[in-house]
């Protein structure tokens, strides 16, 4: 019962970290088109940058790991760029643990 908890939760958490990231991306690509080149022209959901189809994704999940526990300089003077890595925070905060525990679980149960 726990682990379907944890999955039904998980599951909205991780979407809206993933929708986040995503805005996050598209609003650095349309606004801050130099930093999303220096930052190596990462994908959202949707968009498809310069880089071979392989390394655009890497280069989001990179971003993705760094966003989460630090604020890059272009998004510091944006209130939309600010307002994404919030709520990408926030949904991390939530389905990460959500993740872990019901792979614990799923461990300590069978």
């Amino acid at each position: 019962m726990f682990l379907f908890a944890a999955v039904i939760l998980m599951l909205p958490a991780s979407a809206g970290a993933r929708w986040s990231l995503h805005k996050l991306v598209e609003l650095q690509h349309v606004d801050h088109h130099a930093e999303w080149e220096a930052d190596g022209c990462p994908e959202g959901l949707w968009y498809f940058g310069k880089l071979p189809k392989f390394w655009g994704p890497a280069r989001t999940e990179w971003l993705a790991w760094k966003w989460l526990f630090s604020t890059p300089a272009w998004a510091r003077q944006d209130t939309e760029a600010l307002r994404l890595l919030r709520r990408y925070r926030l949904c991390a905060a939530i389905g990460f643990p959500l993740v872990v525990a019901g792979v614990v679980a799923q461990a300590l149960l069978g």
